[in-house]
């Protein structure tokens, strides 16, 4: 059975789309009700004095005689506007001014949904935005390491243990944090005297572990700064 609770919004311009909705063709009762709900203004429902019934009759091409009839059904047995007569001083004549029924109330801004669908729906999208904002922020850190140091190996792929590893570290130091951090790594370079290679810290040792990133921040490889700065190297080094 389908879902008759909650509500809908409905582009105005969907009526422009002749492939959707062709103008070409006399409208049936549903989409002439529709294009009444399109044309009324957003906050009083009312439609526009210019939608006279012969415009209506051009528009929906039906006879203006049906048009009057259906205006007369739509309040009459639905209930579905109302229809009064008012001066329109620059016509210098009596009106019909058609309001849809109930505009305020179905139209009102609402704070809570109104069916479990709708809160489903609602939860999803949040979710899906959560994903992709944190997906960003995941993004950001490895571009700000290939651009802040750019002596060092680029990240190329991202996997799911890298994935993991950069949320954590983001949740203990912001982004401007880890800037300060990639700055001073970008210019850390030791001869490794037992391999006599250069040892050059790599994004997947920052990003390790809570001590890593905190010991370049505070000056700890700093070459020079520390006498013993080969030996801390070289225990950090085995993790």
């Amino acid at each position: 059975m389908t879902n008759e609770k909650g509500f809908v919004k409905l582009w105005r311009k969907i009526k422009v789309d002749e492939e959707i909705w062709n103008t070409k063709e006399p409208y049936d009762k549903r989409s002439a009700f529709l294009y009444l709900i399109m044309e009324a203004d957003w906050k009083t429902g009312i439609i526009p004095s210019r939608l006279t019934e012969r415009f209506l009759a051009q528009t929906w091409h039906w006879a203006p005689a049906k048009v009057h009839r259906f205006i007369v059904f739509l309040k009459s047995v639905n209930k579905l506007v109302e229809v009064e007569a008012r001066s329109e001083a620059r016509m210098k004549q009596k009106v019909k001014q058609i309001k849809i029924y109930n505009w305020k109330t179905y139209q009102k801004e609402r704070t809570k949904p109104e069916t479990e669908n709708e809160a489903e729906s609602g939860a999803i999208r949040k979710e899906g935005k959560e994903v992709k904002k944190v997906k960003e922020v995941k993004d950001s850190l490895v571009e700000l390491f290939n651009s802040t140091c750019p002596s060092l190996s680029k990240v190329v792929t991202l996997s799911q243990t890298r994935k993991n590893k950069i949320q954590t570290r983001l949740k203990e130091h912001p982004l401007e944090w880890w800037k300060s951090v990639f700055e001073k790594a970008d210019g850390i370079k030791f001869e490794n005297k037992k391999t006599g290679k250069d040892w050059r810290p790599t994004f997947d040792w920052l990003i390790e572990n809570d001590n890593n990133a905190v010991k370049v921040i505070e000056g700890n490889y700093d070459k020079g700064s520390d006498p013993s700065w080969e030996e801390k190297y070289e225990k950090d080094d085995q993790i």
